[in-house]
């Protein structure tokens, strides 16, 4: 029995010393017993991670331990943490932290002793945390309270070391103050009871800053912008808010319209704009902070904006065309004018005329392509009745084709009505995505076509199953095309037919008695098509055949 005690006792303490060992990883170091926290204020929990890394709950107890809620999820490096919280949590003697590992919950430590939570005699919740003032300001002091009596109100810009008073036997609220001549973000509110000012509350950290200043560096004057380019906007000031505003004109500041609202530093920024569509030699810029339009600056001189007498859309920088394909342009015209289209394969060193007085109502044209591939075409849009009034579009490629052949039926074939047949065909060259083949019959030659279906290109299986009509005709033709190109396409090279191809049939092969030679009977059919028989035995060889015989069709 002695022997059996002792052996539980020595797990027991095992399982205690494992249990100590994992616990002590991370460790509460405040609040640790004894703090107390003020009700509406910004608290630091500070915590000791003594193992790797990791994810850790923090846990605010009001109760001693007995219910916790889960408050924060932190991520805790190795060492010393620090957390704050907002305390928004009721008044209690009984508060407690417990600090626990998200991906082991044994890793945990738990506040030595009881802290407390008390309510201020004046919550101040304005201003708010954070929030900033400018100097000559209103600043609104908001507070809640159960103590009726007047208060004196102050202001500190150095975090709570000195303080100035802005109120005194102060009964009415809210109370409004005006902001300062300084510069600081560590200002606070101080709200005390006028009779006894040792009964006071200290309110959030907030910023009393100077007034936002700006200056447009750039463009500033001279400047010469054209139209499809970015340009750099630029400017420098102080204390500005994270976004502005900037205005463009094109008279010289006599009207003004909105250009573009831009992040910004509060010392300064750049941003890239494009040009605007507008052609002017007296362009400026105005820009002004979002939240105080008085901090704004202009240009100092005009720029000039430089747009073309077309700006040309389609085709853009970089399109691929087929050769042959047709190429859609699209233009507007600054100023009403018919155009001319031509076509650069140079990269602009000489053109061709593709389109010629196109109206300027319709600022649109397909024009025919070019059979020959390049990589460096240019569209040109040319006003009818002025050659120097030009405008080009960006660097597009032309290339080859891909090439589509119909490999059968291509002419010359004879085929069984209401029969099924492959139509095969090939595919080679720079395919587009995904092509789509169309395929389309005719019965006179090509006047008319019908269409027999799409099928989805696989190189593995370049044929399409099609079964035959049941009229019959000696002019028929079948078309493939690319669905999406239909440009790209092959048909039969001629006329092939179509008809009811009769069935022979066998009757029986037997001995001729008579001669002892091979007697072959099969059915007579009357039939255009047949003009002999011709009777095949197959050699020695499978499914190779001779010519053993042949009889023509009017002999019986």
């Amino acid at each position: 029995m002695k022997a059996t005690l002792l052996k539980k006792t020595a797990i027991l303490i095992l399982t205690l010393a494992s249990f100590c060992t994992t616990n002590a990883q991370v460790q509460v170091i405040s609040p640790n017993g004894g703090e107390t926290w003020i009700y509406g204020s910004t608290a630091t929990i500070q915590w000791q991670n003594l193992g790797v890394p990791d994810n850790f709950y923090i846990w605010i107890s009001e109760d001693n331990g007995v219910n916790w809620l889960q408050y924060l999820l932190e991520y805790g490096q190795t060492g010393l943490n620090e957390s704050p919280i907002f305390v928004n949590f009721q008044n209690t003697n009984l508060a407690r932290v417990k600090i626990v590992s998200v991906t082991n919950p044994q890793i945990y430590d738990v506040s030595d002793n009881a802290f407390s939570v008390i309510y201020p005699e004046y919550y101040i919740y304005s201003p708010p945390s954070g929030v900033v003032y400018y100097q000559g300001a209103e600043v609104s002091v908001q507070w809640w309270t159960g103590n009726s009596g007047p208060v004196d109100i102050h202001f500190s810009s150095d975090n709570g070391l000195t303080w100035m008073q802005v109120g005194a036997g102060i009964t009415s609220y809210p109370y409004i103050f005006i902001a300062p001549v300084v510069n600081s973000t560590e200002c606070l509110i101080k709200v005390s009871n006028a009779a006894n000012p040792a009964i006071y509350s200290t309110g959030q950290v907030f910023s009393v800053l100077s007034l936002p200043e700006v200056t447009l560096t750039s463009p500033n004057g001279g400047e010469i912008w054209h139209y499809g380019e970015s340009n750099t906007v630029s400017w420098s000031g102080i204390n500005l808010s994270p976004y502005l505003t900037i205005d463009l004109s094109v008279n010289g500041g006599a009207t003004w319209q909105y250009y573009a609202y831009v992040e910004s530093g509060a010392s300064g920024g750049t941003v890239a704009l494009l040009t605007p569509s507008i052609a002017t030699d007296n362009a400026l810029l105005r820009i002004y902070d979002a939240y105080f339009p008085t901090a704004s600056d202009v240009s100092d001189a005009p720029f000039t904006v430089v747009v073309p007498p077309f700006i040309i859309y389609e085709p853009v920088a970089g399109s691929a065309f087929y050769t042959g394909q047709p190429i859609s342009v699209r233009w507007d015209a600054t100023t009403p004018a018919d155009a001319n289209i031509e076509l650069s394969l140079d990269n602009g060193n000489t053109f061709e005329t593709v389109a010629s007085n196109m109206p300027s109502n319709i600022p649109f044209a397909i024009i025919n392509g070019s059979a020959t591939a390049s990589g460096n075409c240019v569209i040109k849009i040319v006003d009818s009745n002025d050659p120097s009034s030009f405008a080009l579009s960006q660097v597009f490629r032309i290339i080859n084709a891909p090439v589509l052949s119909l490999i059968s039926p291509d002419g010359g074939e004879l085929l069984d009505n209401d029969s099924t047949y492959s139509i095969t065909f090939s595919y080679s060259g720079e395919l587009p995505e995904n092509p789509l083949i169309s395929f389309d019959f005719s019965t006179d030659n090509g006047k008319n076509w019908k269409s027999l279906g799409l099928f989805p290109y696989d190189e593995n299986q370049p044929a399409y199953q099609w079964k035959t009509p049941v009229t019959i005709s000696d002019s028929c033709l079948v078309r493939i095309s690319d669905y999406n190109f239909p440009f790209i396409s092959d048909s039969s090279q001629s006329v092939f037919s179509i008809k009811e191809i009769p069935a022979l049939e066998i009757c029986m092969v037997s001995v001729d008695p008579g001669s002892n030679k091979n007697l072959v009977v099969w059915n007579r059919v009357d039939n255009d098509l047949i003009a002999s028989y011709v009777v095949l035995k197959e050699t020695n060889e499978s499914n190779v055949y001779q010519e053993v015989g042949s009889l023509l069709k009017g002999i019986i």
